[in-house]
């Protein structure tokens, strides 16, 4: 999908689909591991707190990039999009937090 077309919505949408699917498995991966040092799993969450806040801004309608093939309503791209970007914003905020905090002890 994103090698092969000539389309750059469908380009567009193929990477944030890898983005989303396989940076949020290779985080979840690495979350569940026991023998990952707490500095690990703050940066990990970190990283996978910012690819969930860049797959929620591409969630609103403003993008055009499901202009004539919606298949929901532009609200409910605007009310997820917004949310998630709030949710994975403080749990990007309380990482970072998480991180200072590590480093100074």
């Amino acid at each position: 999908m994103i090698t092969g077309s000539k389309n750059q919505r469908t380009t567009t949408l193929g990477i944030i689909n890898l983005l989303f699917f396989g940076g949020g498995g290779i985080v979840y991966f690495i979350l569940n591991k026991k023998s990952i040092s707490n500095r690990l799993r703050n940066i990990t969450l970190l990283i996978g707190c910012l690819i969930f806040i860049i797959s929620s801004y591409y969630l609103l309608p403003f993008h055009h990039l499901f202009d004539n093939n919606r298949k929901y309503h532009p609200t409910i791209g605007w009310i997820i999009g917004i949310i998630g970007m709030l949710f994975f914003g403080y749990g990007f905020i309380i990482s970072i937090i998480k991180l200072v905090k590590d480093d100074k002890t």
